[in-house]
């Protein structure tokens, strides 16, 4: 369950708001996780996963992409993402993302699918997700609320991310998600390395940590 900001490579940690600046192309990611872990919750029972993608991104701040990796839900063992959206970064700074992406989890009835909106001004972003409709009902309406703040230090970006998950299921409390992650730019284009912490307030949780590889190629 890949969060968007443009999703790129590293599920649940990395985003990338297209700029103004950018050229129409097509480009591939792959990588490894040590455990695939969205908005707090591990989604592979804490076993590593391999993942990719193929992406494409317009001049004109268009993009529509796939994603896949090895999950363990309810029987599952693989989740396919499939997602467009817009997003430009103004003159002024402020950035923006609008799109939509669906999870699917192939022979099982789990699939869901969201409309997420955020927005960005120098190392702040924000943003919110709703679920528009899902194969378990329940979950439609279910809405997630970030914030993330970053700070990039040479080759070395760093974020924190505050997270809430607002279930619309009667009786289901609202969970409360913290994330702090580092990624490191391997040199000579080598890839990305990120290590991450993740925890949530859910009763019963425990502090996921994981380190995730990946890399990138533009055709």
């Amino acid at each position: 369950m890949n969060t968007v900001l443009k999703k790129v490579a590293i599920a649940a940690t990395i985003s990338c708001a297209l700029s103004s600046t950018t050229f129409a192309g097509t480009s591939a990611n792959i990588g490894v996780m040590s455990d695939y872990v969205w908005r707090g919750w591990t989604q592979n029972a804490g076993d590593p996963s391999i993942m990719g993608g193929l992406d494409y991104e317009a001049s004109n701040g268009l993009y529509l992409g796939t994603w896949a990796a090895q999950v363990d839900n309810a029987g599952d063992d693989v989740e396919i993402d499939l997602y467009g959206g817009f997003a430009k970064e103004l003159s002024n700074g402020l950035g923006y993302d609008v799109g939509i992406i669906a999870y699917t989890y192939p022979g099982d009835s789990l699939d869901f699918t969201e409309l997420y909106l955020n927005g960005s001004y120098k190392f702040i972003e924000i943003g919110v997700a709703s679920t528009i409709a899902a194969d378990n009902t329940t979950s439609e309406g279910d809405l997630y609320t970030h914030l993330t703040l970053s700070k990039d230090f040479g080759p070395i970006s760093t974020s924190v991310t505050f997270g809430n998950t607002n279930f619309n299921a009667t009786g289901v409390d609202n969970v409360n998600h913290t994330q702090i992650a580092a990624t490191y730019s391997i040199p000579n284009n080598a890839g990305d390395l990120t290590v991450a912490f993740d925890d949530t307030d859910e009763t019963g949780s425990n502090p996921i940590y994981s380190l995730t590889y990946s890399k990138s190629f533009d055709f």
